[in-house]
């Protein structure tokens, strides 16, 4: 063999030593893939589902049970006749309650929560590679958008050197997405959360919950979502004058596209029940709804114009909860605007113009970004408008501390001229 035939002889022994060496780490190698759950004889791999329950904020968290169920699909690649060859994997279930609350990121609660070791308890009656596919069972609740996600769930069951068996490694590879649609199987990571890279497991269902208020007849208080007040005080206040207010509301985080909502001038009448007084001195054009007469069609994301007399509120029955508001009364020369504002329950201090003339907002600082939540409890603005006072002459009372320093001056100045007076004439005796 002269030195070349030697040289390549050498550079085919390596490539062939290096195949054995992958080929004899494959089946550990595996172990240490991103996304895959690793285990060891006397302490097997485990696997989580995780749900994430979304819903805008202001919304209380509904009692909810969901449940997921397990289909075997394969075993060691044999697909049919299942029911003696793979174990049976139980239904888990993750719930959640009134008292589960989260902060708001943007508009949106996503409580995420684990059913952990989902595999715990399985009778394995062989070594290979076990295939479930779970799948989320859809609810009847009708205001919650059951996730139709579904997961290829992979179980390596392997031979100890004891003679049992154990689960050496679990992956996860999602087939559909939430919206039910097939997809290109995906890896996700399936580990539990306080074992992985993740905050949770991957193989996640996302649930929407989408509350309103419900509607109903705007001359039952109890079916107010949202009232915007109008009170005039002073003497001379005119209580027949429309004031201009601007209101802007935004779409719940849950909601794809903006929304349209029946906005209703209520007033009490002599025996303080309420009654519909919509009319287009309030807004126009008007809306007929056939069973509590005519109203405002406010849309999400349109600023709009309203006008409201004394002793008039604007009720809103049916909004979803997490839609968020900002109402603005434009200034009036002859009159101060204060505003109290109820959130979700909650009423927060006062806001108070400095002076007459300007304009008073829902917002602090008359700040146009923030907008108030409305919750499932109490939601409501009310704003007041200080008429000046005056008296009979036609002089302002809002400028009787200014008279009354010139009247004290001018009082000050007599009496500086008659005592100098007196003086002289004592002098010229």
């Amino acid at each position: 063999m002269n030195t070349k035939q030697l040289t390549l002889a050498r550079i085919l022994l390596g490539l062939a030593l290096a195949v054995v060496l992958c080929v004899s780490m494959a089946t550990p190698a595996f172990a240490a893939e991103s996304g895959f759950s690793e285990g060891e004889e006397g302490d097997d791999a485990t696997a989580a589902i995780t749900k994430i329950f979304h819903m805008a904020d202001g919304t209380v968290t509904p009692a909810e049970t969901f449940t997921f169920t397990f289909t075997m699909k394969e075993v060691n690649g044999v697909t049919t006749n299942l029911a003696g060859k793979m174990p049976p994997v139980s239904s888990k279930q993750v719930s959640y309650t009134a008292a589960d609350t989260l902060a708001a990121v943007d508009g949106m609660i996503s409580m995420p929560r684990e059913a952990e070791d989902i595999f715990a308890g399985v009778d394995w009656p062989h070594a290979g590679v076990y295939i479930y596919t779970v799948k989320e069972t859809e609810g009847s609740n009708a205001k919650i958008a059951y996730s139709k996600a579904e997961y290829d769930i992979h179980v390596y069951v392997a031979n100890g050197e004891n003679g049992g068996l154990y689960v050496a490694g679990i992956s996860a590879y999602r087939i559909k997405n939430d919206e039910g649609t097939a997809e290109t199987p995906a890896k996700v990571d399936p580990t539990p959360g306080e074992d992985s890279e993740y905050p949770y497991s991957q193989i996640i269902f996302n649930n929407t919950y989408v509350n309103t208020s419900g509607g109903g007849d705007p001359a039952d208080p109890d079916n107010h979502a949202l009232d915007i007040n109008k009170t005039v005080t002073g003497t001379y206040g005119d209580k027949t004058k429309y004031f201009e207010f601007t209101l802007t509301m935004d779409k719940a985080s849950t909601l794809d596209e903006n929304v349209k909502y029946e906005a209703y001038v209520m007033a009490e009448n002599e025996d303080g029940d309420l009654k519909n007084v919509t009319s287009t001195k309030n807004y126009n054009p008007l809306k007929n709804n056939a069973t509590y007469g005519l109203y405002i069609e406010v849309t999400t994301g349109d600023p709009i114009v309203i006008y409201l007399q004394h002793g008039q509120k604007l009720v809103f029955t049916n909004l979803h909860y997490g839609t968020s508001y900002i109402v603005t009364e434009s200034a009036d020369a002859n009159y101060k605007a204060s505003v109290t504002v109820v959130a979700d329950g909650n009423a927060l201090t006062p806001l108070v113009n400095a002076d007459f003339g300007q304009p008073r907002s829902t917002a602090p600082n008359d700040t146009p970004a923030f907008k108030h939540v409305v919750g499932e409890n109490e939601n409501s603005a009310s704003f007041t408008n200080l008429y000046k006072q005056i008296i009979p002459t036609g002089i302002s009372v809002d400028n009787l501390p200014y008279i009354l320093m010139i009247a004290v001056a001018l009082g000050a100045l007599a009496g500086y001229v008659i005592v100098k007076n007196r003086r002289d004439r004592k002098s010229e005796r």
